[in-house]
């Protein structure tokens, strides 16, 4: 099976996301998961994604990012996290949460990462999905 690590910008995208945005990012998860990728998150994606419905108290919200995490494989904190994510940080010039979420997918034998984050585009660790949300229109 091949694992596709989903950074917390997809999620936001699927969960929260401006419509055209987030028909985009499902029509490629879609793809993805037709051509055989488990889709994959970690202990992370969830701290980012969820600390601020959970400080607005936005039940809403969160019950959409649980049913999105429902269909996807989770991966748990290990013992060497943070000391990964250095790692990571210095071979392919990331700040630390980016890092981190870096060290979750090759800890867990991740293939591929996909973001819309143009943050990632120094990524050598893993081959790079990127999509990009920057030519739509929002009308």
């Amino acid at each position: 099976m091949k694992y596709a690590y989903l950074d917390s910008s997809i999620w936001i995208a699927c969960a929260e996301g401006i419509p055209v945005y987030r028909d985009i990012v499902q029509i490629e998860l879609k793809s993805l998961g037709d051509n055989g990728w488990q889709l994959c998150f970690s202990d992370l994606v969830i701290l980012e994604v969820l600390l601020k419905p959970y400080r607005m108290n936005r039940n809403d919200i969160i019950i959409r990012y649980n049913k999105v995490f429902s269909e996807a494989i989770r991966f748990t904190a290990f013992d060497t996290v943070f000391i990964d994510a250095l790692l990571c940080a210095q071979r392919d010039n990331l700040k630390a949460i980016d890092a981190t979420h870096i060290a979750f997918a090759v800890k867990y034998g991740c293939e591929l990462f996909v973001t819309t984050d143009p943050d990632f585009r120094t990524l050598q660790s893993l081959p790079l999905h990127f999509i990009d949300l920057s030519q739509i229109a929002i009308k």
